[in-house]
């Protein structure tokens, strides 16, 4: 089995990976592939035509990308969000298909833009991760130790994120993480008994 986890950004998608990653289907555990970090990964084998698309700003003291830096370019102008996007994203999907393919093993794919990089279509369930929009800033705030108008341009950058289960190929579920853990954990686990992971 396939789970799509997405969200946008401080929605909590690694605390909802955390509840699905305690269960087991058919006796076995799940895999997360976190796409974040695949990214981190695509974009240092990518560095030298990143670079030459961004320029040599966007490289440290060591000779790696300063991905932070290259933040501030990219989420400051949508055109050079998708300059990025372009290169990284087929890559990145490339990756994830190259992991799954035995399906020897369950599977969580954790990726904020499931739907826009079409991760969906490999999945075969997607849980949707929303929350208010000042509740993300906080946690953002918090965790990201980034200036105040960088959190908004992300939190700003992206639109929805997860289309109406009428709209998609494969089947969408919701769930609102505001902050009460135990409302969220009750949400996610009534998906997971009607998917058959949990028995009612």
């Amino acid at each position: 089995m396939v789970i799509g986890i997405a969200g946008k950004y401080c929605a909590g998608k690694d605390f909802i990976v955390g509840m699905v990653n305690k269960y087991r289907y058919n006796g076995l555990g799940f895999t997360v592939l976190d796409v974040d970090n695949i990214g981190h990964i695509v974009l240092e084998r990518e560095k030298d035509r990143v670079v030459s698309v961004f320029g040599k700003t966007i490289v440290d003291k060591t000779g790696a990308i300063d991905r932070r830096k290259l933040g501030q370019i990219v989420f400051r102008n949508r055109e050079n969000k998708a300059k990025l996007e372009s290169i990284l994203h087929p890559l990145m999907v490339d990756e994830v298909k190259k992991r799954i393919k035995d399906r020897k093993n369950n599977f969580i794919i954790n990726a904020a833009i499931l739907f826009d990089m079409g991760l969906h279509l490999l999945c075969d369930f997607v849980i949707c991760i929303n929350a208010p929009f000042f509740i993300r800033f906080r946690r953002a705030l918090k965790r990201d130790n980034l200036p105040v108008w960088d959190i908004v341009k992300r939190l700003s950058a992206q639109r929805r994120i997860c289309p109406k289960s009428v709209e998609s190929e494969v089947d969408i579920y919701s769930v609102r993480n505001a902050g009460n853990a135990e409302d969220t954990l009750k949400a996610v686990s009534g998906i997971l008994t009607r998917k058959g992971l949990i028995k009612g």
